[in-house]
């Protein structure tokens, strides 16, 4: 009889603890722990776990994306405080937002002030916060009088000088809050002129020559040419043939790697990206899905030291 209430008292001290742990406020997810315990800093997100490295505000619209699907209202406050303490710069009408911490910043980047109001504006609707909403409506209406010009985006704007410049990585075109604000069918115009060599697509637009380029005339960064690959699939609704074989086929030969020598499709580096496999999920089969998913496990991503937040937050935000 002693043995029995003991054992029962134990099963219940035990479910008692599993309960408390699993409703603690302190539970934390892995790449939360990570953020907070490594990279963050007085609640500003450093790009490496070592002195004197970049804060950006792509780190800090990442981590909101990934607050707001973990349903955190909290800490995605506490983020939206940070936006406003250090990254804003109002300047008359105009709320832009500084691309990287530094009093000498003066130009903001149009692919994180899109993250951020397209974040802010999912997070007004889901947390009943109308501050959220009305913020994202004035960084919006900033980018929409000085970054849309003449029917087309650029990538960003100096307040200081107040001019914009010429140029556009078409892999700074966001589709959600494109669609949103009624804009798709510039980008879609856009793409349809842009030149392909085999699976890779030109980065740069220039808006005044109505001109495509390369970043880089021997080399592309997988990086840029996954997120040119998934606005197409945004907005056809299918992946490009041309991509879709050549990343079927290096994955049949085991690895997608980081860069590659444009003309041959041969590797340029011997390295993996966690952020390439991570940003590939969407737009691949759900066999080549696994088979990602297996290469991007592979890939050490908790040495705050040596990998960039970046790799750590496309990770966690698109295998959540």
């Amino acid at each position: 009889m002693k043995k029995r209430f003991v054992s029962t008292l134990v099963l219940l001290l035990v479910a008692l603890i599993s309960i408390w742990y699993y409703f603690s406020p302190l539970q934390k997810d892995s790449a939360i722990e990570l953020i907070e315990n490594d990279y963050m800093k007085n609640s500003l997100i450093h790009a490496y776990d070592r002195p004197n490295t970049q804060i950006l505000s792509e780190s800090l619209g990442q981590y909101m994306q990934y607050l707001l699907l973990k349903g955190d209202a909290d800490r995605f406050e506490g983020q939206v405080k940070v936006l406003k303490s250090h990254f804003l710069k109002v300047q008359g009408p105009d709320t832009f937002v500084k691309w990287e911490l530094g009093n000498q910043t003066t130009t903001n980047a149009l692919i994180d002030d899109l993250r951020i109001s397209e974040t802010l504006i999912q997070a007004g609707h889901r947390f009943n916060e109308p501050a959220y909403t009305q913020l994202a409506n004035q960084i919006e209406t900033t980018l929409l009088k000085h970054q849309f010009l003449n029917g087309q985006w650029v990538d960003f704007y100096d307040w200081r000088y107040k001019e914009a410049t010429s140029v556009l990585h078409l892999n700074y075109l966001d589709y959600e809050p494109l669609k949103r604000l009624q804009l798709l069918q510039p980008t879609k115009d856009l793409l349809k002129n842009a030149p392909q060599v085999g699976p890779f697509t030109p980065e740069l637009y220039f808006s005044k020559k109505n001109e495509f380029k390369w970043a880089n005339e021997k080399t592309v960064n997988m990086i840029d040419q996954v997120l040119i690959a998934r606005l197409k699939f945004s907005l056809t609704g299918r992946i490009d043939s041309d991509f879709n074989r050549f990343i079927t086929e290096e994955l049949q030969e085991g690895k997608i790697y980081a860069h590659y020598n444009r003309s041959s499709k041969i590797p340029s580096t011997k390295h993996e990206s966690s952020s390439v496999y991570a940003l590939l999920l969407p737009i691949v089969s759900s066999s080549e899905q696994s088979i990602i998913l297996k290469r991007l496990n592979s890939i050490h991503t908790v040495n705050p030291s040596s990998v960039h937040v970046f790799d750590v937050l496309n990770k966690a935000i698109e295998t959540h």
